[in-house]
């Protein structure tokens, strides 16, 4: 069996399992091309390989907030303020594909493929997530209490 390779040179050449010298030597041509393609390997060092980062893209980017709307509402709706639709109405598909087409030439310029965005800011994404629902209920019931205190009535700590 044969594994077709391009060479240093250029050429393609087949690579036999224990082909002897011509397969070091295809195997040479290969490192040279490697070497040549980034910085210079200093002696004893394996060459660096530069792998591209796929760019993003306004769908892939629109996805993920849809997704995230879709993690959030449950949380907001869990609060009382909106309902799970009308967080949908709120961001609706326009209005987080408007917010998609600036965030896709953020991540392009600074090299942020959507693989490294959910690697880099998952966790931070889910913290986010987790704290929403309760922070907004806090922030609700401490609304509601001074209302009811400037009104005179009796505070209701419970967010509606």
């Amino acid at each position: 069996m044969t594994d077709p390779v391009r060479t240093g040179d250029g050429n393609v050449t087949n690579i036999q399992p224990g082909g002897g010298a011509e397969s070091l030597d295809t195997l040479a041509g290969i490192g040279a091309t490697v070497d040549a393609a980034g910085a210079p390997a200093a002696p004893g060092q394996a060459a660096q390989v530069v792998q591209e980062v796929p760019q993003a893209t306004e769908q892939d980017v629109t996805d993920m907030l849809i997704t995230a709307r879709e993690m959030a509402a449950p949380a907001i709706e869990e609060t009382g303020a909106l309902t799970a639709a009308e967080v949908e109405r709120i961001w609706n598909d326009k209005a987080l594909a408007r917010i998609a087409r600036p965030l896709v030439s953020i991540m392009n310029r600074h090299g942020v493929g959507m693989g490294e965005a959910f690697e880099k800011f998952g966790p931070y994404v889910m913290l986010l997530a987790g704290i929403a629902g309760p922070a907004f209920a806090t922030y609700k019931a401490i609304r509601n209490k001074a209302v009811e205190a400037e009104k005179g009535g009796a505070p209701d700590a419970s967010p509606q």
